[in-house]
């Protein structure tokens, strides 16, 4: 049994680890990771309507070019947290996307670059977090 408990100890460490982070910076920075990964329905489980309806015009307005380019990527984009402030039960988190596919003007085609977001998240039930906010 004794050999048996280091296994077992790495074991829950592991179904631990694998928790979603449920503090607001980990909840943006997994809402962001897929958002511009393109999971929408990954990135709606902890959005709010109004955010969702942005998500649903930015999938409806994708083009073709943007899904190639996407998929062109070898590892998914980079997230840093930049900086987080807790007001109560709303919280702004920044972040900054390194590698990710950018798509924030109307006058130039999207690239693979870096940029900043904003996502606003306010207290749900207990310690869960909603996204009601995405802004570059």
């Amino acid at each position: 049994m004794k050999s048996r408990l280091p296994l077992l100890l790495s074991l829950l460490f592991l179904v631990a680890s694998c928790e979603s982070d449920k503090s607001p910076e980990g909840v943006a920075e997994r809402f962001l990771s897929n958002y511009l990964e393109l999971h929408f329905k990954r990135a709606a489980r902890v959005a709010s309507p109004e955010v969702v309806e942005q998500m649903r015009w930015r999938a409806s307005n994708l083009t073709q070019a943007e899904v190639e380019l996407l998929a062109q990527q070898e590892e998914p984009a980079d997230i840093d947290v930049e900086d987080v402030v807790e007001l109560g039960d709303s919280c702004i988190v920044v972040l900054t996307a390194h590698d990710a596919l950018v798509a924030d003007s109307i006058d130039r085609p999207a690239y693979i670059g870096s940029t900043r977001y904003r996502v606003t998240l306010k207290k749900k039930k207990g310690d869960n977090w909603m996204v009601t906010a995405l802004s570059l």
